[in-house]
């Protein structure tokens, strides 16, 4: 059958994912970053297309995972006073 994109669980790496996706002859493909207070950086936190979709084999997966945090309000507060 056609590959399915795999679950991405918990405070899985870029690796890790990366991994699962080619064992399943998908293509990890780096994509946005978003920010977490919680989530480890590095972690990937979802998958385009989402995980569990049966995809066509070599289909292109963009993981989007934590960046680190650098709270830039801070910065902007501290200029504006």
């Amino acid at each position: 059958g056609r590959p399915v994109v795999p679950e991405v669980g918990a405070n899985r790496t870029v690796d890790a994912v990366s991994a699962a996706l080619r064992e399943n002859s998908l293509e990890p493909v780096r994509g946005g970053t978003e920010y977490s207070d919680s989530v480890p950086e590095g972690s990937v936190i979802r998958t385009d297309p989402a995980a569990r979709k049966e995809v066509k084999r070599d289909s292109k997966v963009t993981l989007i995972a934590i960046g680190a945090f650098f709270p830039v309000y801070t910065t902007v507060a501290s200029a504006l006073r």
